[in-house]
């Protein structure tokens, strides 16, 4: 996930921990609502991806298999 933290950052996408607990404290139910979905968008790209990969892997030991 780190790579995936990194890229996010570069944009200014990602929101940490921290973030979040800046949102609360505020009482900014909006900024925290769309910072826990920036927040979890990294899990979802991750899942994304190690789906991916698996397929992938996959497909790839069935033409093993079946040479």
């Amino acid at each position: 996930m780190k790579p995936i933290n990194i890229e996010m950052s570069k944009s200014g996408k990602i929101a940490t921990h921290a973030d979040l607990l800046d949102f609360i404290k505020k009482g900014d139910e909006k900024g925290y609502r769309d910072a826990i979905e920036r927040h979890f968008e990294v899990y979802k790209i991750f899942k994304v991806n190690r789906s991916q990969e698996l397929m992938a892997e996959k497909e790839s030991s069935e033409k093993v298999e079946g040479i």
